[in-house]
């Protein structure tokens, strides 16, 4: 089973030792949008997408593929 977006996106902003906060204001994504991605409520576009991957570091490619799995999950 793949890990989900959320739990990728907490390990790698985990792993640079950088706050929700930090990373709204790197990213323009607001701290509230961060907060649901993380916990799975919600899912990021693919711009936050790929704005995350730039500041926290993980594949780009790999995860997008993810997200459409979730999309398409969640869409049944």
């Amino acid at each position: 089973m793949l890990p989900s977006i959320a739990s990728i996106l907490r390990y790698h902003r985990k792993a640079k030792k950088l706050t929700q906060k930090e990373v709204s204001e790197k990213t323009g994504i607001s701290l509230v949008s961060l907060s649901k991605y993380e916990t799975g409520r919600s899912l990021p576009s693919v711009s936050n997408l790929h704005k995350l991957s730039e500041v926290i570091d993980f594949n780009y490619d790999e995860v997008y593929e993810i997200l459409l799995q979730e999309r398409e999950s969640k869409s049944e």
